[in-house]
């Protein structure tokens, strides 16, 4: 490809050669001599949109000096046994001249327990910060039960979550105004359904556009799946009958005209 290409046009060439490998490349929010992992997220789950979620933790004025970047690595269940489980999970990255400072910060937002640091997002995604420590045994943390307590709590999370695809979304992050609910996005319209059995939680953890399966992915409790299921797949036809045509700018074409012939099958 050449090395004086001009970034853009370098990125560009490298995404195409990679792309068909299944590799992507792009390039680091970090600009630092050296990076280093700070914590994972406790309730990440392996369709979650790794960009979407570095933008809006770093759209945090908190974290306006602490820039981060994620990555998707997988855990292990027990800290001084090479051969245990290993659970996915999401990583923070940060420059590692920072990295205490990252940390103060990300704790202090996202694990104190307290309800107005659960679901601080824009979007409402909740999640709960846990530092990391590496796999070196000189890096274990005294207090290591209660870290692997964490890190089974996110195994158990993995066992107890499931997503469901939405089908025919086109653009969920598109704002529309909806008379009494005001402007919104399909997006914040998913996270702000409540589950029946308990209204104090949301049906929906997060709803994620995968660069795996090319669909967007609701992330719900195995428990509610005929519920979300069935608000996932009749989802256009209750928002069209209460808020009218303009719910279809969420959606493509094919599946309005899929849907609607449904409707003259019916």
């Amino acid at each position: 490809m050449g090395h004086a290409l001009p970034p853009p046009a370098f990125f560009e060439a490298a995404g195409t050669r990679l792309q068909p490998q299944g590799f992507s490349i792009r390039a680091d929010t970090i600009q630092a001599p050296a990076v280093a992992c700070c914590g994972w997220l406790l309730g990440a789950h392996r369709y979650m949109d790794i960009p979407y979620y570095e933008r809006l933790l770093n759209s945090v004025p908190a974290l306006a000096d602490y820039p981060v970047s994620l990555m998707s690595k997988k855990l292990r269940l027990k800290f001084n046994e090479p051969n245990t489980i290993e659970v996915w999970a999401i990583h923070i990255n940060c420059d590692a001249s920072k990295r205490s400072g990252t940390h103060l910060t990300l704790k202090k937002l996202y694990n104190r327990g307290r309800p107005q640091d659960l679901g601080s997002l824009p979007d409402g995604k909740v999640f709960k910060y846990v530092q990391y420590f590496g796999y070196q045994r000189d890096r274990i943390p005294l207090n290591f039960h209660k870290y692997q307590k964490l890190r089974i709590r996110q195994h158990q999370f993995h066992e107890k979550h499931i997503t469901s695809s939405i089908p025919g979304v086109l653009d969920m992050d598109l704002p529309l105004c909806l008379d009494q609910l005001g402007k919104i996005t399909l997006r914040q319209l998913l996270l702000s359904i409540r589950c029946p059995s308990n209204l104090e939680f949301p049906l929906f953890l997060s709803v994620d556009y995968s660069s795996y399966c090319c669909t967007t992915e609701a992330l719900h409790h195995k428990d509610y799946s005929d519920i979300a299921n069935n608000i996932l797949h009749t989802l256009p036809v209750y928002l069209e009958a209460h808020y009218g045509d303009s719910i279809w700018n969420w959606f493509t074409v094919e599946h309005r005209a899929c849907l609607n012939k449904q409707k003259v099958l019916k």
